[in-house]
């Protein structure tokens, strides 16, 4: 089951989702349905910090972020 697109911004630049699932994590679309592969999937428990991004200024753990 798709969900409705969504729209945010990745480095500066306005990013469209059309293909998303519920429960999808931030990390997921940013390297899977954005082809975005800077942040890195490791322990998927948000202990390593591979996938550390900026979000609204916080740094976050991207595997543990709802997209």
């Amino acid at each position: 089951m798709s969900t409705d697109p969504y729209r945010f911004t990745v480095n500066g630049r306005p990013v469209e989702v059309v293909d998303g699932h519920p429960g999808e994590s931030l990390l997921f679309v940013l390297r899977e349905r954005l082809g975005l592969p800077g942040s890195k999937n490791a322990c998927e428990e948000g202990e390593c910090g591979s996938c550390s991004v900026r979000l609204d200024g916080d740094l976050v753990c991207s595997c543990l972020v709802l997209a």
